[in-house]
């Protein structure tokens, strides 16, 4: 290099003030960088390639970042060429993604995605929560099912407490769905209505497990009691009946051809229908359960197998080959190996199961809670 041949080095584009707090903290340790020299010392400090530095930059950065200043910084640091400013900018972002929608919403669809799958780089948790209750009455049981609970995947745990569950309700009825790593519940819940009647309140509810918190969204707009959802290219759907697969691409829904008779399987009850190539059908008889596939490319039903006699409840989840549902005569979540049909229960819950929806979300990985600040600021005026 010439700097290296003249033994000189000319950085007419580094503040002072940012050089000597550079070189303060790479002497002495101590790193005292203001507001308004911040931008200029990240830059400095990219430039010159001190990343423990830039590190002790970040927590600085984070504690101005607000929704009216993001898009400017992220185009800041882009400009600079800082990787690590950049992708603090993009954890702020896709932690509040739709909650910053009016500000990510604009931005480019490669930029969307990249935010997007921010959002599942923590350790994925199984969730449970009661998603309709009509016989439980006050008390403690009450007090514990008005919670989401998490357990984590892949390592012996027990079910621990997410949050409490956004309403305040002796008999609901929601239907979940997971969607770029937030819950959605979508239903109702009844409520008082003069001295001695009662009314079911239409409601729905979103939670970003990222912040820990929930946020009322719309509801439905014609009252429903009981209805399914499902998620398709980034949007949650509704029905009441479905006899036949949906075509995203028509809008329309066809008939699954060809038809499971009951010559291939006797399945008068269904407890499961989910995934996506191949489509699981799990129901049951009086003698047994049944699991059968379907597959939407080929139009072709998988082999009928049997599994142990067993009720299974609310909204069960797929992942990989793996299915998770609520069994209450077990007291427990089932998990069915959908390749070999090794059956096992988790941990047991802090209440008794009745019917329960189980999801799969993304939490934070264990570190220092941020979350809570963010939201703050998140939600300035």
């Amino acid at each position: 290099m010439q700097e290296a041949v003249a033994r000189q080095l000319e950085l007419p584009h580094v503040s002072s003030g940012a050089f000597h707090a550079i070189l303060e903290f790479v002497f002495t340790g101590h790193f005292a960088v203001g507001v308004e020299e911040l931008l200029s010392a990240v830059q400095a400090a990219s430039y010159l390639q001190v990343p423990a530095f830039l590190a002790r930059c970040w927590p600085a950065l984070n504690a101005h970042l607000s929704p009216h200043n993001c898009l400017t910084l992220l185009r800041f640091a882009e400009a600079i060429g800082c990787p690590e400013m950049r992708a603090e900018l993009c954890r702020f972002l896709s932690t509040e993604l739709l909650e910053l929608a009016p500000i990510t919403r604009d931005l480019a669809s490669v930029l969307r995605e990249e935010l997007a799958q921010l959002r599942e780089c923590g350790p994925l948790q199984l969730c449970l929560l009661r998603k309709e209750n009509l016989g439980i009455q006050p008390g403690p049981e009450m007090q514990a099912l008005r919670g989401l609970y998490h357990l984590p995947l892949g390592r012996v745990g027990t079910w621990h407490r997410a949050s409490t569950l956004p309403f305040q309700a002796e008999k609901w009825s929601f239907s979940a769905a997971q969607l770029l790593n937030y819950l959605f519940l979508i239903g109702g819940y009844r409520e008082p209505r003069g001295t001695r009647g009662f009314t079911f309140r239409m409601a729905a509810f979103r939670y970003n497990p990222l912040a820990n918190r929930w946020q009322p969204t719309a509801p439905l707009l014609k009252r429903r009691r009981h209805f399914s959802t499902a998620v398709r290219a980034a949007h949650l759907c509704h029905w009441r009946l479905v006899s036949g697969l949906a075509s995203g691409a028509r809008h329309t829904w066809q008939e699954l051809l060809p038809t499971l008779t009951k010559a291939d399987t006797d399945l008068p009850g269904l407890y499961f229908l989910g995934g996506s190539e191949p489509l699981y059908v799990l129901g049951g008889n009086a003698r047994e359960n049944v699991l059968t596939s379907f597959s939407p490319e080929a139009r072709r039903w998988g082999p009928a197998r049997s599994l142990p006699r067993c009720a299974l409840a609310g909204q069960g989840v797929v992942q990989g080959t793996r299915l998770f549902m609520a069994a209450p005569d077990l007291g427990a979540v089932l998990r069915v190996e959908l390749d070999t049909l090794a059956c096992c229960t988790l941990p047991p819950p802090p209440f008794s199961l009745f019917y329960e929806a189980v999801v799969l979300l993304h939490f934070p990985p264990p570190g220092p809670d941020v979350s809570s600040e963010q939201g703050r600021r998140a939600h300035k005026p």
